[in-house]
């Protein structure tokens, strides 16, 4: 737990002459044992975000504790449209632990805090309110892969769809169609098996699929391209992609995950329905959790921030411009956290990113 600079010691509880550091040092280890693990690491979440909050701000350390009424409801205003009230309230909490440990008097107005939290939970836009969207982690997907059939056409396309929506951090709806039939497949606007290439990537320097969308979200008129390497292991997604041709080898003007039906023997395109059903009921036989489509995208960028990726290749994989990748990883701050928050550097990060622009209006 961070230490409070030494010119905050003066406002601290009455220490009696004979007591010693190492007596000081004893009674703050036996305090710190009264909360359980998880409280703990959740609180000392909440200080690395208030010293972040600090840094950006310039609040120098001898500010930071006894904390002042106007840096803590600064602090909380800063969460607010980012954070939930639920952390809110345990980085509030955590911060006053952290005085209670180190003996310094906590001299906060109660009433301000509660009706500034308040506040807070009612600036969460409507949008942000619905349940978290959890990531498709690497476990989760291994699991659901380990469900599906070798060798089944279906299944193929399944597996090899769910491997280049992780890694290529895509949108669901970029690698599937809105129906299977062939009469609603549009060339011009999705995606087929002539639209993959191989290249460079000079930011890694190393060898990438390339898969060319020609028509996007972000941009309908000229689409735009996602890339991932191959993986160690059996979530490669180039791997699978080049089983998927093996197995279904759609045509170069086909959808690039066509597939034949086993029942009517017809070839099809890959539609959202009929991928995200199948996923849902891998899920269900392997007891995983039942995702959103989105998973994929939130999961690709988390397991890229694992690996040590840079927060700005990750931006350049994602295809996000300007300040779309700062709100959207304040959109999903509370879903990455949990998973980074062994690793300090990359929650600063992700804290510096999240605070560093304004809540959405």
């Amino acid at each position: 737990m961070w230490k409070p600079a030494d010119s905050s010691r003066e406002i601290v509880e009455a220490r009696s002459s004979w007591i010693s550091n190492d007596d000081i040092a004893r009674i703050t280890a036996v305090t710190t044992r009264a909360w359980a693990v998880s409280t703990a690491t959740l609180y000392g979440s909440g200080l690395l975000v208030f010293h972040v909050f600090c840094d950006e701000r310039g609040i120098p350390e001898k500010d930071r504790a006894p904390i002042s009424d106007d840096v803590l409801q600064l602090f909380l205003a800063t969460l607010a449209g980012s954070y939930a009230k639920s952390s809110i309230v345990n980085y509030y909490a955590g911060i006053r632990a952290w005085h209670a440990v180190h003996r310094i008097n906590w001299m906060i107005d109660k009433d301000r805090s509660a009706l500034l939290i308040r506040g807070a939970e009612n600036l969460v836009p409507a949008s942000s309110k619905r349940e978290p969207r959890e990531p498709y982690t690497k476990e989760i997907v291994t699991v659901i892969i380990g469900e599906l059939t070798l060798g089944n056409s279906f299944d193929t396309a399944v597996r090899a769809c769910m491997l280049v929506l992780l890694w290529g951090i895509a949108r669901t709806g970029e690698c599937t169609t809105k129906t299977e039939k062939h009469s609603d497949f549009n060339p011009s606007t999705q995606v087929r098996r002539c639209n993959v290439r191989d290249e460079m990537d000079p930011r890694r320097e190393l060898k990438v699929k390339v898969i060319h969308i020609p028509s996007t979200k972000a941009d309908q008129q000229q689409g735009e391209d996602i890339s991932f390497a191959r993986h160690p292991g059996p979530l490669c997604p180039v791997t699978a992609l080049e089983e998927h041709f093996r197995v279904n080898n759609p045509a170069e003007g086909e959808h690039l995950f066509a597939y034949t039906k086993q029942r009517t023997n017809k070839r099809v395109a890959l539609s959202r329905t009929a991928f995200l059903k199948r996923i849902r009921s891998a899920a269900v036989t392997a007891k995983q959790p039942l995702l959103s489509g989105h998973a994929f995208r939130i999961g690709g960028t988390l397991e890229y921030l694992l690996q040590g990726v840079p927060f700005e290749v990750v931006k350049a994989l994602g295809r996000w411009k300007s300040d779309a990748f700062q709100l959207y990883l304040r959109r999903h701050a509370q879903i990455l956290a949990p998973y980074l928050q062994d690793r300090q550097e990359l929650q600063e990060e992700l804290t510096r990113l999240t605070i560093a622009v304004p809540p959405d209006s």
